[in-house]
């Protein structure tokens, strides 16, 4: 894998990269990550690509994290039972 191209777009982190002939796009946002896999026939150059990162691009991009978020708070947020206390030995 190698990395092409890094740079930040508002609050994303986002780095090219190219493995196996694919150019694979992937965008960070905390602990969270979206990854968009290209075949190099579709992408024929970075010049090319930048022109198809629009911002409707980067906004869709952030609604889907901000449904991962929602998703991973639903899900793996500690809920408040006291399972996890120990007996009390005296």
């Amino acid at each position: 894998m190698r990395i092409l191209k890094e740079w930040t777009y508002k609050h994303l982190r986002v780095t090219i990269m190219e493995m196996n002939a694919k150019t694979i796009i992937k965008l960070e946002d905390g602990l969270l990550e979206q990854t968009y896999k290209l075949r190099d026939d579709v992408i024929q150059n970075l010049g090319q690509l930048d022109e198809k990162m629009t911002d409707a691009f980067y906004d869709n991009a952030t609604k889907i994290f901000e449904h991962m978020k929602e998703n991973s708070r639903s899900a793996f947020e500690k809920t408040d039972t006291f399972d996890d206390e120990f007996d009390v030995i005296i």
